[in-house]
């Protein structure tokens, strides 16, 4: 103990010393090794495509046997380098989706195609990778319901094969029960559930059975106030108004312009109103409406230094008839600006016909009160008045147009209260996906109000 009292420093010294020593020896000696190493070696080896399909009992399943057939071709994948770039790749442990490259006319007439089983990813607007064809993006999988097959109905889509077989139809499609044999708006198993006839247009059930309530808004009106001119006049009597009106006609929509004064009355969605008063206000260039007393020839100031813009208004009020003012209606008023969109003062339901395949449906705007009709006259028309609606609970209440007797106008030829709600008396998995025999139709008495419902635009 005396000896390690009295050099204790020494030896953690070396101690120290000999730590060293070892670690400068092992550095040398991984030094030493890395002389040989190659920059071969320190790449990273390129993976193959490692896939291999599972054993299926079905030949007709097994990828080998797909490939062996004459009306495919598989896409073979490709290892993942430089060379093979953009190429599929599928080093993966589950196989992805495939979908066939199909062998036919294109867009403009065209034969291509090559038949080759492609990975879904390219159906995105992306070239083949076999033929270079523009693959499309697919249309919506339509809900099909999911039947048994028996030996009653061999494709399993609900409907019988004899019942498929009497009226035409094929027992071997699924689909054709969301088809519409005859264009009247109802797919073919929906018309076998309501024992009507798929095959004869006119023999459907009751048109408002399509509908269903989507919103409740304020909408644009068919009208717009576009310029003011002073004519040099102090008098705002004296100012011409430019009023443009849409006419919706046949699919086309065309505009019509109309020179109004103050106190003249112009038409609106079958309503008089009158105008009743006028504001010329002109914009400096911050965009804050500020009113200006100078009289301009054109009606629109421009300052040297200042591009002004005319945010003029006018203000309309509705004219009552006799009817009207008897029931102690109040009249409407609507106020009005150069270049902006003029909505309604009410809040309206929004309909949307069901009866077309989605992205062709189209929409319809009701106002209280106001006849509309479905149909055409090929399967026959059908007149409906909006009597009511609750936003809350999202419900529309309909009565027919025309009755006889006594019957009840809140109630269909078949008895039913016409409650329109937000999914319609057609369940979704038994709505058409494609019609075979014309169309059906819907259309407001003064046929302004109809839209084309944008494309997988969902609520």
């Amino acid at each position: 103990m005396d000896f390690i009292n009295k050099h204790y420093e020494k030896l953690i010294l070396l101690g120290m010393l000999l730590f060293f020593i070892f670690a400068m020896v092992n550095v040398w000696s991984i030094a030493s090794q890395t002389k040989d190493v190659k920059d071969s070696d320190l790449r990273i080896p390129t993976r193959q495509a490692d896939y291999k399909p599972q054993d299926s009992k079905d030949k007709n399943l097994q990828p080998d046997n797909i490939r062996k057939d004459g009306t495919f071709v598989w896409a073979k994948a490709g290892s993942r380098n430089k060379q093979s770039a953009g190429l599929f790749y599928s080093d993966l442990t589950e196989f992805p989706g495939l979908a066939v490259c199909f062998v036919g006319k294109d867009d403009e007439g065209k034969e291509s195609g090559c038949g080759a089983l492609v990975p879904r990813v390219y159906f995105n607007d992306k070239p083949c990778p076999g033929c270079g064809r523009i693959l499309k993006v697919p249309p919506k999988r339509p809900k099909i319901r999911r039947n048994v097959i028996t030996a009653d109905d061999s494709d399993g889509d609900g409907m019988p094969n004899s019942y498929e077989e009497t009226n035409k139809l094929d027992k071997n499609n699924p689909y054709d029960a969301l088809y519409d044999a005859d264009g009247d708006g109802f797919a073919n198993i929906f018309e076998m559930e309501k024992n009507t006839n798929p095959t004869i247009a006119r023999n459907h059930p009751p048109l408002w059975y399509r509908l269903r309530l989507v919103a409740v808004r304020r909408v644009v009106l068919p009208v717009s106030f576009r310029a003011l001119n002073t004519n040099r006049q102090e008098n705002h009597k004296r100012w011409d108004l430019q009023i443009n009106y849409k006419i919706f006609s046949r699919g086309r929509v065309t505009e019509r312009t109309d020179l109004k004064r103050v106190n003249e009355t112009i038409q609106i969605e079958k309503r008089r109103y009158r105008i009743k008063r006028v504001e010329r206000i002109i914009s400096d260039s911050s965009g804050s409406g500020k009113k200006k007393e100078e009289l301009v020839a054109g009606g629109v100031e421009k300052a040297a230094e200042d591009k002004a813009q005319d945010l003029s208004k006018i203000y309309l009020e509705e004219e009552l008839t006799a009817a009207q003012k008897k029931n102690g209606e109040a009249p409407d008023k609507l106020e009005m600006q150069i270049g902006k969109p003029v909505y309604s003062s009410d809040r309206r339901p929004i309909f949307e016909d069901v009866g077309m395949p989605e992205g062709k449906r189209t929409e319809m705007v009701v106002r209280i009160g106001e006849r509309f009709r479905m149909g055409n006259s090929r399967i026959g028309y059908s007149d409906y008045i909006l009597r009511s609606f609750d936003e809350k609970k999202m419900v529309a209440n309909l009565e027919r147009a025309r009755v006889s007797g006594k019957q009840d106008p809140a109630k269909d030829e078949l008895g039913k209260v016409m409650l329109v709600t937000r999914e319609s008396e057609i369940p979704e998995d038994s709505r058409v996906i494609d019609i075979i025999g014309g169309t059906g139709g819907m259309a407001p008495t003064d046929n302004n109000m109809v839209r084309q419902t944008v494309p997988g635009r969902r609520r």
